[in-house]
């Protein structure tokens, strides 16, 4: 929630460039936030960080096809070295504005209009990935505390208005995650080829723990 609230400006000014550093060994997981990170519409470049081990992983990664894919830079760089870093910097000052790659029923995809209406009535950002997140996420508690309280009362009436049918949010949330995955398979298909690996198996648990903990 911190997370989504200091991207979309509502603590302070929002960020010029947001840069998502996801790591390639583990890029159908992490292309999830990346996903996410692209429907808040603001420039956007992907730093795809430990491209050494996911090459001794067997895994090869087109990195212009990704890019094509995610609609942004993306810069391969290996932190512990500082490879890409230099690179990374200088295409942080042209970063494309990211475009939601979500493809949702016409239904969903019309309430999600109607909300970003009424977010931008109320003055908010109203980025898909702000309607989203209201949409699946904030409870009225959550939403007094980031005083959006009247703008969700506002918005449920829209989406009453627009959307007739209930709208369960835990079933419109199942679906934007399946529509999400279904995504990432698209572009894991497009941009990723797999061989075996050259690293020993006790190494790939170790990296396997130390990223998700």
């Amino acid at each position: 929630k911190v997370t989504h609230d200091e991207l979309s400006g509502h603590f302070a000014t929002r960020p010029d460039v947001i840069v998502a550093v996801v790591s390639a060994t583990q890029l159908a997981r992490q292309l999830y936030l990346t996903l996410q990170l692209l429907e808040l519409q603001r420039p956007l470049i992907v730093a795809l960080n430990m491209m050494d081990l996911a090459e001794k992983d067997g895994v090869e990664i087109d990195v212009d096809a990704l890019s094509q894919a995610l609609g942004v830079t993306v810069i391969p760089v290996v932190a512990i070295d500082g490879s890409g870093l230099e690179r990374l910097l200088v295409a942080a000052d042209q970063a494309l504005t990211g475009h939601p790659l979500l493809t949702l029923a016409p239904n969903d995809a019309k309430a999600v209009a109607g909300v970003q209406t009424a977010l931008r009535a109320a003055a908010k950002p109203a980025s898909v990935g702000d309607a989203l997140w209201l949409m699946t996420s904030v409870d009225s508690a959550v939403a007094e505390e980031a005083e959006l309280c009247r703008d969700a009362l506002d918005v449920a009436q829209r989406l009453t208005a627009i959307h007739p049918d209930p709208m369960r949010p835990s079933d419109l949330k199942r679906r934007i995650i399946a529509a999400r995955y279904k995504e990432i398979d698209g572009i894991l298909a497009s941009a990723v080829t797999s061989k075996p690996s050259s690293r020993s198996p006790g190494e790939s648990r170790i990296d396997a723990i130390l990223t998700h903990p």
